[in-house]
């Protein structure tokens, strides 16, 4: 007969095992994450050096054509940043919705830890009751080897 303890074990390692699942995910939404923020600095960066910089022509004048060409150059690399900025945002959200999702999966897995822990105290308590029984009750037997 299989004790509670070895059932729940059983029990609690599939839902150990999905949470080791979850970890992987919040590591893999993390990594991404991480990834995203890099090339939003980096875009950044970008930016403000390119903006720094001051278009010049021929004599240190530039022309109308080459100041708007300038011009829409930065508002597409503030356009990159925005979106760039966006694709962070719902890492974040992914990031923390992964977490919220691990955090009660671990909750769930330690409630049943310590469901199997107490189930195993429980059998070992009765376990060593049982021994303990037997050994009281060894003296009041007659003894069946004092005879031969």
């Amino acid at each position: 007969m299989k004790k509670r303890s070895d059932r729940i074990q059983r029990v609690q390692d599939i839902a150990e095992n999905e949470e080791r699942g979850y970890s992987r995910a919040l590591g893999e939404a993390q990594r991404q994450l991480d990834e995203q923020q890099k090339r939003l600095q980096e875009l950044r960066q970008y930016r403000s050096e390119y903006a720094s910089r001051q278009p010049r022509g021929k004599g240190g004048a530039i022309s109308s054509v080459q100041w708007a060409d300038y011009q829409n150059f930065l508002r597409r690399l503030d356009d990159a940043v925005h979106a760039q900025a966006q694709l962070v945002a719902d890492g974040k959200r992914n990031r923390d919705a992964h977490r919220q999702r691990w955090m009660k999966k671990r909750q769930k897995t330690e409630s049943l830890q310590r469901v199997v822990d107490r189930y195993r105290s429980d059998e070992l308590r009765a376990d060593e009751r049982a021994e303990q029984k037997i050994q009281d009750d060894l003296p009041l037997q007659p003894n069946q080897f004092a005879r031969r």
